[in-house]
């Protein structure tokens, strides 16, 4: 009997990756002596499928190969290095290396290990966080980002030819939103841009196509009303495992490839048909990716590749491979359905007597019955324990941070993690207020613009706040001097604990 039961544990393991072939099988790469709160930038080639990590915190450039070896291929050095942004042009034969702010443009011979500059530019500083893809020729398109103190929305590109970057569009912000962190496609007649309005509460990212006849952007309303539907935003950070949209795209299928932007693991990614309007969800837990940081297709392969941690819990702190080939048998893919949305072609009009009196039913069954159950279960969690957030520091001053017993990853965001240890500090001192300017000193740098830091606060703020499913912050006048603004955190559902080190 027990022979059986491990017979078929054995076969369910080998179906569970029976479309999955070995590459990258035996790689295993620890972060736990690697800084990423500098950033980390990674880029694929398109041919052999080898992985590059550029860790700005040291300058090198890690190479991860299919056949499992994890090497340390160069060590690069910057002059004004505020960051770095890397891909691997068509040809497979470079690494093109250009500034996170756009400007100097270098070039890592992938068979010599030289780098050489090739720009007649300088350091723009001008489009952090911008979107960027690689072309054939091996011409940068970067749109989007921020610099100069606003955001921008421009499309510029990298000419190989005359060494320089030039304007190629500069759409209407009402049409298109400046922001950072959007998504650059280039497909085989235009470009897509995946973003979002910066106030934008609506949960998803938008897709806006180019119309290179007209020189204009139009809102894509089919690929729009499916990252509406499936809630799919694909903002992330800009520093934090970030990728271009070069490899990240399949254009014999018409599918690209998107993760969605969350502050705790996720273990989904999607592919999107552009064509036929079609989405795919793919579960990534079978293949013991727990949770993902990139997401590129290999034209040489004809495979996906993922990158992220393992399922297993001891091993958080490891960096691991998949590949993934596109096949609708694949178990863990599944077509997601959408039901016919009528908001985009308004088709129906409630203003009869009969719809509005629908309303009005509808709104008093939630109001006297649904809603009851959600205030039951709030009053229920609030008895069971008076604590939301809890938060600990070890021996090595690492802080872990829990959210109704989960851990809540904030390594990735140094904002974030900035956050926590003032709560933490607060908390111990027990001060439920800080005036914003504090706030500010703590969080940023002293020569970051004002806008910046009070977006990235808020936003910061309603993470928090999202992952407690409470206002454990709230930004409000101070009740001593009405003239100025603090943050004040509700430290009665906060706790510490402590970690034996």
């Amino acid at each position: 009997m027990k022979i059986s039961l491990l017979l078929l544990f054995l076969l369910q393991g080998v179906l569970s990756i029976g479309d999955t072939d070995n590459s990258y099988s035996d790689l295993s790469y620890s972060l736990e002596n690697v800084s990423t709160g500098e950033g980390i930038f990674v880029a694929i080639h398109p041919k052999n499928g080898h992985l590059f990590l550029y860790v700005k915190d040291n300058n090198q450039i890690i190479q991860f190969t299919e056949s499992g070896s994890v090497d340390t291929l160069a060590t690069v050095q910057f002059d004004q290095n505020f960051g770095k942004i890397l891909d691997v042009p068509p040809n497979g034969n470079e690494l093109l290396i250009w500034d996170a702010g756009l400007g100097r443009v270098h070039s890592l011979d992938l068979e010599t290990f030289e780098l050489s500059r090739l720009d007649e530019s300088h350091n723009h500083m001008n489009q952090f966080g911008h979107g960027a893809t690689v072309a054939e020729n091996g011409n940068i398109y970067a749109m989007g980002g921020y610099g100069y103190w606003e955001f921008k929305n421009q499309l510029v590109f990298y000419s190989q030819e005359h060494r320089q970057w030039e304007l190629l569009s500069k759409p209407d912000s009402e049409i298109v939103p400046s922001n950072i962190a959007g998504k650059l496609f280039r497909t085989k007649d235009t470009f897509l841009y995946i973003n979002k309005p910066i106030e934008s509460n609506t949960g998803h990212s938008y897709a806006y196509r180019y119309v290179p006849d007209d020189n204009r952007w139009v809102l894509d309303q089919s690929l729009t009303r499916m990252l509406s539907n499936a809630l799919l935003d694909v903002e992330r950070s800009s520093t934090y495992f970030n990728q271009t949209s070069t490899y990240a795209i399949d254009h014999s299928r018409n599918l690209i490839g998107l993760i969605r932007h969350t502050r705790s693991q996720s273990h989904y990614a999607y592919l999107i048909d552009f064509e036929e309007n079609q989405m795919y969800e793919l579960d990534l837990s079978q293949l013991n990716i727990y949770d993902i940081k990139n997401f590129f297709y290999v034209p040489g392969k004809d495979h996906w590749v993922i990158l992220g941690h393992p399922f297993s819990t001891n091993r958080r702190d490891q960096l691991i491979l998949r590949t993934f080939e596109f096949d609708l048998s694949h178990p863990a893919l599944s077509v997601v359905q959408f039901q016919e949305d009528d908001g985009y072609k308004t088709t129906m009009i409630l203003g009869s007597f009969g719809g509005l009196f629908l309303i009005i039913l509808g709104w008093f069954f939630y109001r006297n019955i649904l809603s009851s159950g959600s205030r039951d279960r709030s009053k229920h969690r609030a008895k069971s324990s008076p604590y939301i957030m809890e938060i600990s520091k070890d021996g090595n001053e690492e802080l872990a941070v829990y959210f109704d017993g989960k851990k809540f990853s904030h390594s990735g965001d140094v904002y974030l993690s900035r956050v926590f240890d003032v709560i933490y500090q607060m908390k111990q001192e027990g001060t439920s207020e800080m005036l914003i300017s504090d706030l500010d000193q703590k969080l940023f740098s002293d020569n970051t613009h004002s806008s910046y830091k009070s977006r990235t606060r808020r936003k910061v703020i309603q993470v928090i706040n999202s992952e407690s499913d409470y206002e454990i912050i709230e930004e409000k006048k101070s009740q001593t001097d009405k003239r100025v603004k603090v943050i004040d955190v509700n430290l009665d559902k906060i706790k510490i604990t402590h970690q034996d080190s």
